[in-house]
């Protein structure tokens, strides 16, 4: 594993860490906000996740981008479930809708970023 992977897997883990802690806090001690407002938070928690994994795992054909995309899905529904059993804290079908669809941009500007890099016109 080269130093650019391994920094990027250091970064997704303390983030993933992050996430964890975040979601450890009850909810009376959660700051209140507008209506709908914790889906903002939750898209862009889970954007920055899916990011840092596909950066971590930096995919380069349709069953590692499947992958990577099922990894960050997967930490999605263990952080909704690790939340119901938290004080005042509960499971959301829509926050993971909202994280899944942070993942989905996410990974949707990942690989295009990535195809556009290796576009013939960018190798010159």
């Amino acid at each position: 594993m080269n130093n650019v992977k391994t920094f990027w897997m250091a970064v997704l883990a303390v983030y993933a860490a992050l996430i964890f802690y975040g979601s450890s806090v009850p909810g009376s001690a959660q700051p209140a906000g507008p209506a709908y407002s914790d889906k903002t938070v939750h898209f862009a928690e889970f954007f920055v996740f899916g990011f840092l994994v596909f950066k971590a795992t930096a995919p380069s054909n349709r069953r590692s981008i499947l992958f990577s995309l099922l990894f960050a899905l997967s930490y999605a529904l263990l952080d909704e479930v690790h939340q119901s059993f938290v004080p005042l804290r509960e499971a959301s079908i829509f926050d993971f809708m909202a994280d899944a669809a942070g993942i989905g941009v996410a990974g949707f500007a990942a690989v295009m970023g990535r195809n556009k890099s290796l576009s013939p016109k960018n190798q010159l």
